[in-house]
């Protein structure tokens, strides 16, 4: 099960104080920030994928660490990817 929000620290937090659901399924959670991928028997969300182009990396695993306000663990293969063309969101 693949999860979409946007990027939030009220939406994606890093405790939460309540479960409604296990969440047994969820394998990501696509933000506009990057999306993060709970790899077979981890408990913690990795970043793994970010908006924008390769040499920019840097920048967006900042901007995603500011936006999530915790010690986002990142992918030893982050990798990036680019915007949706607009026919695709039709």
């Amino acid at each position: 099960m693949v999860l979409t929000c946007p990027a939030d620290p009220l939406r994606v937090v890093e405790r939460v104080p309540y479960r409604t659901f296990t969440g047994h399924r969820v394998r990501a959670l696509a933000t506009d920030a990057g999306v993060l991928t709970k790899y077979p028997d981890e408990h913690e969300l990795v970043l793994t994928a970010v908006p924008g182009s390769r040499h920019l990396l840097t920048d967006a695993v900042a901007r995603a660490r500011a936006i999530f306000g915790w010690p986002l663990a990142v992918a030893d293969d982050l990798a990036p990817f680019a915007d949706p063309d607009p026919a695709e969101l039709r």
